[in-house]
């Protein structure tokens, strides 16, 4: 399981460079460059821990030469291999589910311990909309949950059903469960006070009922003369709890 094995060689009198050719399974992995500093050269081997993480599996490299009158011959090659690790275990769908009212949600699952690729399969009504594979960096992985936002707008009032697989060297983990949701809009918003005479109070504070798969909500006051507020709050500028969402106006 070394899959950033440290390479040695001998060091070869009035070489300035060495090039380093590292093949896997899947052809090339490592082709770069080193100076005697850079390889760590001690007057009788040269060593270097390169930055990649090779997959599992048969692999082989070489050393070539330079200096400064053109490239030397390659080494002979020689061959190693690394354990191939088990397949990632199968991921948590956590969103979209249910009734979503946004036309380009951000799917997000669980991170999978030992899957370095996810791959995310979106079904709409006239079949397959979405099948691409994720790094955990391209997916946004945090070590707790992976999430993106894909370039597709949806469709208001149409189901859609999506899962999500695993992959590492080891091969393909299983899928995840499906998970089906909707485009729609949100339902009325139950207003809960101010109601009745509310005496000396001239910047209340404004509850209401909170609304699935509402995001924002447009608070709208008439006074004796007219309008005296409209203004949109997002969930979260509405202090929205599951329950009930909240605001108190700057508005005297």
């Amino acid at each position: 399981t070394a899959y950033t094995p440290t390479y040695t060689w001998n060091q070869v009198l009035g070489a300035s460079q060495y090039y380093l050719y590292v093949n896997g399974p899947s052809g090339n992995v490592i082709k770069q460059w080193y100076t005697t500093a850079q390889a760590n050269c001690n007057g009788t081997t040269c060593s270097v821990t390169p930055a990649v993480t090779l997959g599992g599996g048969a692999h082989t490299w070489w050393i070539q030469t330079w200096n400064t009158i053109g490239n030397g011959p390659w080494s002979t090659a020689m061959a190693f291999s690394t354990t191939l690790p088990p397949v990632p275990g199968a991921t948590t769908l956590v969103s979209p589910t249910g009734a979503t009212g946004t036309l380009t949600p951000a799917f997000t699952w669980n991170q999978v311990s030992g899957a370095t690729y996810y791959y995310l399969w979106l079904d709409g009504p006239s079949g397959n909309l979405l099948n691409k594979w994720y790094t955990p960096a391209q997916a946004s992985c945090n070590g707790t949950t992976c999430s993106v936002s894909p370039a597709l707008t949806l469709v208001k009032g149409s189901t859609y059903t999506w899962k999500v697989q695993t992959w590492n060297t080891g091969g393909f983990g299983p899928w995840s469960a499906s998970s089906t949701f909707g485009i729609s809009v949100p339902g009325t918003a139950t207003l809960v006070s101010p109601t009745g005479d509310i005496g000396t109070a001239y910047t209340p504070t404004y509850t209401w009922n909170q609304v699935s798969s509402a995001s924002q909500y447009y608070l709208y006051v008439n006074g004796p003369s007219g309008n005296v507020i409209k203004q949109w709050y997002t969930t979260a500028q509405a202090n929205c709890n599951g329950t009930t969402c909240s605001v108190t106006p700057a508005v005297t």
